[in-house]
Formats: C-alpha cells, sequence, structure tokens
C-alpha cells in the first residue's frame, strides 16, 4: 500500500517537474511597449504610434491596422539576442523579424532593431517579391505604471 502511494507521489512529482521545464520561456521583450514615430512610404509626416510586445508575439500599431491592413497579433523570431557593455553599463540589442502571408499572395514583413530601451525598424507588404507599401519607424520604450504607486495615490485623494 505505502509503495503504491509513494510511486503515485513520485510519478506526479516527475510529470508537474516536466511541465514547468518545458513551459514556454518568456524572452526579454515580453510585456515591452514602445512609443514609436512612424513615416509612411508615401508621406514625410511622422504619425505617433505604439508597439507591443507579449507572449512571442508583436502588435504592429494602429498605424499597421488601418493602413496596412494588420490588425491582429504576429508571432515573431529573435534574430539576434544579446548583451554589451558601454561607457560601464551593460545595454541589451535584440533583432526581431515577424512574417505572415496575407490575401493575394502578399507577405506583411516586421523587422525592428531594440537597442536597450529605443526601438527602430520597418514594416512592409510585398506582392511577388515587389514592395507594395512599406513604412519606417523609431522611438523609445514606453515607461512602465507603477501599480503600487498608482494604487497610493488614489487611496490619498
Amino acid at each position: 500500500m505505502n509503495r503504491k502511494i509513494f510511486s503515485r507521489i513520485a510519478v506526479v512529482l516527475v510529470v508537474s517537474s516536466l511541465a514547468f521545464a518545458f513551459t514556454i520561456a518568456k524572452d526579454r521583450l515580453h510585456k515591452r511597449d514602445f512609443t514609436v514615430s512612424i513615416i509612411d512610404g508615401k508621406k514625410p509626416k511622422a504619425i505617433p504610434d505604439e508597439i507591443s510586445f507579449k507572449d512571442g508575439k508583436v502588435f504592429c500599431g494602429d498605424f499597421a491596422d488601418q493602413k496596412l491592413g494588420i490588425g491582429t497579433w504576429i508571432k515573431y523570431e529573435l534574430v539576434k539576442d544579446s548583451t554589451y557593455t558601454e561607457e560601464g553599463e551593460e545595454r541589451e540589442y535584440i533583432e526581431v523579424l515577424a512574417t505572415t502571408e496575407l490575401a493575394k499572395e502578399e507577405v506583411f514583413e516586421f523587422k525592428c532593431v531594440v537597442d536597450n530601451f529605443e526601438i527602430e525598424g520597418s514594416m512592409r507588404i510585398t506582392k511577388k517579391g515587389k514592395d507594395k507599401k512599406n513604412a519606417t519607424f523609431s522611438g523609445k520604450e514606453k515607461p512602465k505604471k507603477d501599480k503600487k504607486k498608482d494604487k497610493k495615490e488614489k487611496e490619498e485623494k
């Protein structure tokens, strides 16, 4: 009887340990938002927008949704993920690539480089290898709100 209970407990512990070990590790872009200025390929005027990363997917902002028709989260891959030291400060350098197929043989491509808290990159739609629409962007990471600080401020009022 004791052996059965012990073996069942051991099996449960092993299975739960394996399940925990194989959960998807979050990358350094997880839950990061960037405020960017987008320059449409046709118009030199900068358009303010936001780019968000979460759970291995990127949301390319309202510009991509309204102007390019990309209103969903797109799975991305990290082309390069490294750290370097500049002036005694450790900084991160991340290159990202996200592509998805659209209707009518079109492909949307999102490329960016995150250098510490700054981001720059491009979005484009190609059809049969030729650029159809493109835009470039650059910006900085959006400061995170301190939930504890916000809560204290609300209580004080």
